[in-house]
């Protein structure tokens, strides 16, 4: 593996679990608003993943694995059990998504710090489109934590 590619590929990891994290977690979700959000960080991280991917490829000719870690399953039982015991089990679920897309988007600053200049531009782009979406995630947790608060 070429290291200059390294917080790259690690960043494509990350992305690629969110993604699949985060379309497993919207089935599971009530409220048509946050599944919906779910579903469309998931699209866009599957789209940045995928480009970054190729980029990969066609700059380095390196393949970048796209399955993830092993950790995943782990994470979404352990979201799931803690969603279990929640008051608000959609609300806990959306805490933990915004949690991860945090950590997504530091790996964001990682490989932006890293990488070369072309590369850099579309990352920071692709952060832009995400920040964009971590934006509504706060506002409809902020709402939903409203929402649990008024029912409680």
């Amino acid at each position: 593996m070429n290291t200059e590619w390294l917080a790259l590929r690690r960043l494509i990891m990350d992305v690629d679990d969110a993604r699949i994290l985060y379309r497993r977690l919207a089935r599971h979700l009530e409220q048509p608003g946050a599944s919906q959000l779910l579903c469309r960080l998931a699209q866009s991280h599957a789209v940045i993943a995928e480009n970054l991917a190729d980029r990969i490829h066609a700059a380095s000719g390196g393949e970048t694995a796209r399955t993830g870690r092993r950790w995943r399953a782990l994470r979404l039982g352990c979201i799931g059990l803690h969603a279990h015991f929640a008051l608000d089990a959609d609300l806990d679920r959306m805490l933990f998504v915004q949690r991860n897309e945090a950590r997504v988007l530091r790996g964001f600053d990682d490989a932006i710090q890293d990488e070369h200049v072309q590369v850099r531009r579309r990352l920071q782009l692709y952060k832009r489109e995400l920040e964009g979406k971590w934006g509504e995630l706060g506002r409809l947790v902020y709402a939903m934590s409203g929402a649990s608060h008024a029912h409680a």
